[in-house]
């Protein structure tokens, strides 16, 4: 079973229906149980740092993504649901993340080459290291104001610039997450993210993506 995690907090219809499109039918839960254990978790966001890391921890689902990490299962997140995989952020003071991942967000700042915070529209992606993923040059949609500042070597793979370099896709083991919405790219978005999807997880959906 693949879950789309439904806490409160984001875009939940239209990154369903993108992933349907790309052949992952995704069933939406609030049941620790279920998010632990299900074959693939997708961890969406739309809103602020704190708020969603309180839902989180309130309905025990944050307890079930650890656990969900710590037996190597797959997980994605998007946008805020990308953050909230990392430590902290400047959204929230004294708020801790889930921590699967070392790393803190910082507000981004305006600069003459990126004078609109939040960033928003459409960026191209640029290869940060030497991984197996080649998307180089595709267009992915951007809306946030908070950014990555450090994290683990070879954790980030693809940056984005907008008036710095900006961490666009992560992975360390069984968690990825986009800093972009997928499912807001158009169909380049679509394909990138199937293709994307099957070589982070090296493998591991083996029966998730339909071949209908």
């Amino acid at each position: 079973m693949n879950l789309l995690i439904d806490y409160g907090t984001g875009n939940l219809h239209s990154v369903k229906a993108a992933f349907q499109r790309i052949g992952i039918p995704l069933t939406l839960s609030n049941n620790p149980d279920e998010i632990e254990t299900a074959d693939f978790v997708i961890l969406p966001g739309v809103g602020a740092f704190g708020d969603a890391m309180d839902r989180l921890n309130q309905s025990g689902i944050a307890s079930a993504l650890k656990k969900r990490f710590e037996y190597s299962r797959p997980l994605l997140g998007i946008c805020l649901g990308m953050q909230l995989l990392f430590e902290s952020s400047d959204e929230a003071p004294g708020i801790s993340g889930l921590g699967l991942i070392k790393g803190h967000f910082k507000k981004l700042t305006p600069r003459p080459d990126a004078p609109k915070i939040p960033h928003m529209g459409s960026n191209t992606l640029d290869l940060a290291n030497d991984n197996v993923l080649n998307y180089s040059g595709n267009w992915a949609y951007f809306v946030h104001s908070y950014a990555l500042t450090y994290t683990e070597p070879g954790v980030v793979l693809f940056t984005t610039h907008y008036g710095e370099a900006i961490p666009a896709v992560v992975r360390k083991n069984s968690a990825a997450g986009f800093q972009f919405h997928p499912e807001k790219s158009g169909q380049s978005g679509e394909t990138m993210l199937k293709t994307m999807i099957t070589q982070l997880f090296e493998g591991g959906l083996n029966g998730i993506i339909s071949s209908d």
